[in-house]
């Protein structure tokens, strides 16, 4: 068989069952799901930018108290990103900001 042949076959079988996205293949329902996660980062960033908004001077101070990288503190001032859950777990953990992580996180929900 020709080269251009077995390279034809190749490509041919993959599963039409999967989706290809770089180098990861997601089931159509995964794939289907990843709009309902994405829109749910999409809200928390809001919550957050709200959270921080309301118990912090700056992003400045949100850096400091939060020990990232001031374009960090800035893109979560302004809603465009949203922390891992180590910097929501730190929130709800520290004495000063508790009542208003945990005030905040669930009316979010």
């Amino acid at each position: 068989m020709p080269a251009s042949s077995q390279s034809i076959k190749n490509k041919s079988s993959v599963p039409r069952s999967k989706h290809r996205k770089g180098n990861i293949c997601m089931s159509p329902r995964k794939f289907s799901e990843r709009s309902a996660v994405l829109s749910y980062r999409q809200h928390f960033a809001i919550v957050w930018q709200q959270f921080i908004q309301d118990n912090f001077e700056s992003p400045a101070h949100v850096a400091h108290v939060f020990k990232v990288d001031p374009t960090t503190a800035e893109k979560w001032w302004a809603g465009s990103h949203a922390p891992q859950g180590w910097v929501v777990g730190q929130a709800m953990s520290n004495p000063s900001t508790r009542d208003a992580a945990i005030r905040s996180f669930s009316e979010a929900l």
